[in-house]
């Protein structure tokens, strides 16, 4: 049982690298896209999705899946009150845990 942070809201986990998982956090600042290790609970990476968020908006990771050796990551791209944009997909390479375009 480990700690994402107070009112993070998790989502979604994935298992990335051995020893780490992928969570998606609805409700915070920066998007929410974290890697923890599996024995510790210790926050080894923290991706930043705000540039994926419409002005004034919040990307909020949602749901994820494992496609091959990437990780697809919905965003809900919404205001702080979930006035709803257009929603996104960024693809997480888990092994850099570097971001890259959505086809």
């Amino acid at each position: 049982n480990f700690s994402t942070g107070q009112a993070s809201n998790p989502v979604d986990v994935v298992a990335g690298a051995a020893g780490e998982l992928w969570v998606s956090l609805l409700n915070v600042p920066d998007g929410g896209l974290i890697a923890m290790n599996t024995t510790s609970g210790v926050l080894t990476k923290s991706i930043d999705l705000v540039s994926f968020a419409n002005c004034g908006y919040l990307p909020r990771a949602n749901a994820m899946a494992v496609v091959g050796d990437r990780i697809w990551v919905t965003l809900q791209n919404s205001s702080a009150s979930y006035a709803y944009g257009t929603g996104k997909i960024v693809i997480l390479n888990p092994a850099t845990g570097t971001l890259e375009a959505a086809p």
